[in-house]
């Protein structure tokens, strides 16, 4: 999402995610790497927050996020991690130099801490948001025109004044194979909220699909800039015409 520099950017937030197996490990390790990992990235991330759910068991919190590492108190970006899982999120200070290089950064911290580990999973998500009034506008004409996205339903289903035709939910999403980089790419839309307002939010995202796991740094950063890529893609072919101007 690098063409322009937006004034009035959707991105509500950017995450990367990074999964492993630790069903055949014991307690004793994940508290291990949680400190080994806390004294490498104490000096980016100093502010620390243990979560509600940082007790339950390990054997059933497998990929649960339980700890969070900020750069001060409810600022981001922020490092979140659980057994078997660290999450890298970026809100507003996003731009791809900076939140690729802290990518880089945080896997060589994990590759340092547990050399011998094999990553299973790689995720690359971008949550969007555009304030909209459901009751005034039409939802699905705003999808067709200005997102190239025809999801709308048949009129006679609304035919007569019975049923409403304003969706007091929306939930859409779109699941695709990529082959390079091998994974499936994602694109979600739903009715929610931002800033306390009704907002249309979508969000696209990659994760992996590799038999074999992940066991250097050089092959994750590799996918996880190719998965960039196709999101951009995506993201500038959905907005461009009237939308992509609104954001500039």
């Amino acid at each position: 999402m690098e063409r322009h520099n937006f004034k009035n950017k959707p991105l509500r937030e950017a995450i990367f995610e990074l999964r492993w197996n630790v069903l055949d490990e014991q307690d004793h390790s994940f508290s291990l790497l949680l400190g080994r990992l806390f004294d490498k990235l104490q000096s980016e991330y100093p502010y620390y927050e243990k979560l509600a759910n940082a007790s339950i068991p390990l054997e059933l919190a497998q990929h649960m996020i339980q700890h969070r590492l900020r750069k001060s108190e409810k600022e981001w970006p922020l490092v979140q991690i659980g057994p078997g899982i660290i999450t890298l999120n970026f809100t507003n200070s996003y731009d791809w130099k900076t939140f690729s290089r802290s990518i880089m950064d945080l896997v060589n911290v994990i590759f340092a801490v547990k050399p011998d580990i094999k990553v299973n999973n790689l995720f690359l998500r971008y949550i969007n948001s555009i304030e909209f009034n459901y009751s005034e506008k039409d939802i699905f004409k705003f999808l067709k025109d200005k997102m190239k996205i025809n999801a709308e339903l048949g009129s006679s289903l609304f035919a007569g004044e019975n049923v409403s035709n304003t969706p007091k939910s929306l939930q859409l999403r779109y699941s695709f194979e990529v082959l390079k980089p091998k994974g499936f790419i994602v694109l979600s839309i739903v009715k929610g909220a931002s800033d306390g307002k009704e907002a249309l939010i979508w969000e696209h995202s990659m994760y992996s699909n590799y038999k074999e796991p992940f066991t250097a740094q050089n092959n994750i950063f590799e996918w996880t800039c190719e998965a960039h890529g196709v999101i951009e893609k995506w993201f500038f072919e959905i907005i461009k015409g009237e939308l992509e101007r609104r954001f500039l």
